[in-house]
């Protein structure tokens, strides 16, 4: 991974934000296949959902323990809607 931080590093100096955004996904997906503790089928399902969005360049989960936050980086100038996302991730 470290490889990846001096890509990150080049992409940043150089503005490259859509280079950055496929760094931290594919950072995301390298991480995601050391364990499979790393994500639930829920938060997998939500993942997918957002990724299906034609503006999003980048989604991963952020955090630990029993909270987190969903980073979501999409095109310029566009937004995803993710008010309306519904997901029960605690099967209540």
């Amino acid at each position: 991974m470290s490889s990846l931080t001096d890509l990150m590093v080049d992409a940043l100096i150089e503005k490259d934000y859509r280079r950055v955004g496929y760094l931290i996904q594919h950072g995301w997906e390298l991480k995601k296949n050391t364990s499979p503790n790393i994500v639930t089928k829920e938060i997998q399902e939500l993942e997918e959902l957002i990724m299906r969005s034609q503006y999003v360049v980048a989604c991963r989960l952020i955090g630990a323990g029993s909270g987190g936050y969903m980073l979501v980086m999409s095109e310029k100038n566009y937004s995803v809607p993710l008010a309306n996302i519904k997901i029960n991730l605690y099967n209540e």
